[in-house]
């Protein structure tokens, strides 16, 4: 049943009106729009744009989810 939820599910984390999730390995983001995701529109996360606030917030929420 593990096996499965990891397989269907993605853990992802809004920050100031951005979503961030990771898949395959690799960052995501997208902006949230009327409380929705629009995972069509996902582009893959530029670190170095992000603020020191986010990254802690990031790296604690990837350490969450192993």
């Amino acid at each position: 049943l593990s096996k499965v939820r990891k397989e269907h599910f993605i853990r992802f984390i809004v920050l100031d009106g951005k979503a961030y999730w990771s898949k395959d390995n690799q960052m995501f983001e997208c902006q949230v729009e009327d409380g929705k995701i629009d995972n069509s529109k996902a582009q893959p996360l530029d670190a170095h744009s992000l603020t020191d606030r986010q990254m802690t917030q990031l790296l604690s929420f990837l350490d969450s989810t192993t």
